[in-house]
This record gives structure tokens, C-alpha cells and sequence, in this order.
């Protein structure tokens, strides 16, 4: 494909699939509300992704789990959008390993910078993403990373000369746990890479993350978001999952 930037923005998802994504939410909601809440996920980071494309800030790419489903995923997306967006499968054995093949992959295609981002974070406002691109434009940022609340991140990226694969190495990283940052930022240190750190921000993986996103977006921009409309359309059976966990309403 034709570059139009020298940044390519790499969206790192899982084919929308009942009962394949979001296995903890989907415990609490079911699988249904929990395929919609995931298709609006992508839809809204989406929206997102591709305004800083349409201004040349970066080409947008979609890595996507399982391989075999690329066409499908192509598919699914021309319901909403038009414009074609190039999607690779993931290879790897690990996340770790799928993570670092996709940014080499980017990187042969003749970027010079690349960042990944996941699904889980609708809300994160579109200066974030954009703040990660601008600053790998910069010659003195070699990586940037951006932490989750819960101890994970959400976004990392790397100047091509500075790209440390090391921070992907599963022997170091405990994926899934609370110690993801902390385990990639030791990494970084040890091999002598500069990271600036980005904005820290919320994932949604379960019932009270989900609680927690309506509450903090029902009276901003993002009320009239996809998800948040989903939300509000089914938030008496998803308060009553709350209620049968001794939480609140309000």
C-alpha cells in the first residue's frame, strides 16, 4: 500500500465474535450486550483513528485475532465505514510475541515510528493517540508508552531506530497482570531506551470498569458516544447486575 505518513498507527483487536471477546464482562452481561459493547468499542476508537489519518498524522493499520478471520473482518467494517483499511493477522504464540511482529511488520513496510493500541478504552480522548504520534515524530523520543489504572498499558510505540524487542520478551513480561507496566518500564530501563510516558488511563474488562465508565462520561461529549448510548439503552438489566453485587446505582 501507498504510505502517506511516516507513522503507522497499528489498532490491535479481536475479531467481534460472540463468546470470543471479553470473557469477564460477558460472565456478568452475557455474551449478546457483550459482542454489541465490543463492536461499539471499536467503532468509537475508530471514529478516532481515522480523523488523525484523514489529517495525515499517521496511516492506520488493524492487526486482528484470529488470522483466518481478515475477510470477515473486512466485511464487518464496510457496514460502517468506507474507507479501506489494511488489515494484518497476528502471528505469534503469545501476545508478547504477537505485539512485537506486528510492529516489525510495520516497520518493513518502511515507517520510521509505529504505536499499538488496543479496543478497551472508547473514551480516551483523541488527543492521546495524536500526542503519541507527535511526539515519535520528534528525534529526540526513541519509545512512548501509556499506562492503564490497572497496572497494564494501552498504547506503546517506538521510533524504528530505537524499537526494543525486548519489552515483549514473555519470559520477563507477566501479561494479564498487574505488573505489566512496572516489568515493561524495568525493560526499557535495562536496555538503555528513553520512553516518555503518556497519559494513564482506564480499560474495561468487567462489570465495575463498566460501571465506572458510564458514571465518569454521562454528562460529557462522549454521552453521545455508540457504547454509551448502548449503555444507557441497557442500563436497567446492567444495574441489576450490580445491585445483585451489593453496588450502588449511584
Amino acid at each position: 500500500m501507498k504510505r502517506n505518513s511516516e507513522c503507522g498507527l497499528v489498532f490491535f483487536l479481536k475479531f467481534p465474535q460472540k463468546g470470543n471477546i471479553k470473557t469477564r464482562l460477558a460472565k456478568a452481561i452475557g455474551n449478546t450486550l457483550t459482542l454489541k459493547l465490543y463492536e461499539c468499542f471499536i467503532l468509537d476508537m475508530l471514529d478516532k483513528l481515522i480523523s488523525l489519518q484523514d489529517n495525515n498524522k499517521c496511516d492506520l493499520h488493524i492487526s486482528l485475532i484470529p488470522a483466518n478471520q481478515i475477510t470477515a473482518m473486512h466485511q464487518w467494517l464496510r457496514q460502517y465505514k468506507e474507507l479501506p483499511i489494511p488489515i494484518h493477522p497476528q502471528e505469534g504464540h503469545d501476545l508478547g510475541e504477537r505485539m512485537k511482529n506486528a510492529f516489525e511488520k510495520i516497520f518493513q513496510m518502511g515507517y520510521q515510528s509505529s504505536a499499538l493500541m488496543g479496543t478497551d478504552f472508547p473514551d480516551l480522548p483523541v488527543s492521546v493517540p495524536l500526542d503519541a504520534v507527535e511526539q515519535l515524530k520528534q528525534k529526540n523520543t526513541q519509545a512512548v508508552i501509556a499506562p492503564t489504572t490497572d497496572g497494564g498499558y494501552y498504547l506503546i510505540g517506538f521510533h524504528r531506530s530505537h524499537f526494543c524487542e525486548a519489552v515483549f520478551n514473555s519470559h520477563e513480561i507477566q501479561w494479564s497482570t498487574n505488573q505489566v507496566f512496572q516489568q515493561t518500564m524495568r525493560i526499557f530501563q535495562q536496555e538503555g531506551v528513553q520512553v516518555k510516558q503518556l497519559q494513564k488511563w482506564w480499560d474495561v474488562d468487567d462489570l465495575d470498569d463498566l460501571k465506572d465508565l458510564m458514571h465518569r462520561n454521562i454528562n460529557n461529549e462522549f454521552s453521545d458516544s455508540r457504547t454509551m448510548r448502548l449503555l444507557l439503552k441497557h442500563k436497567k438489566e446492567i444495574f441489576s447486575q450490580w445491585e445483585k453485587k451489593g453496588i450502588r446505582k449511584d
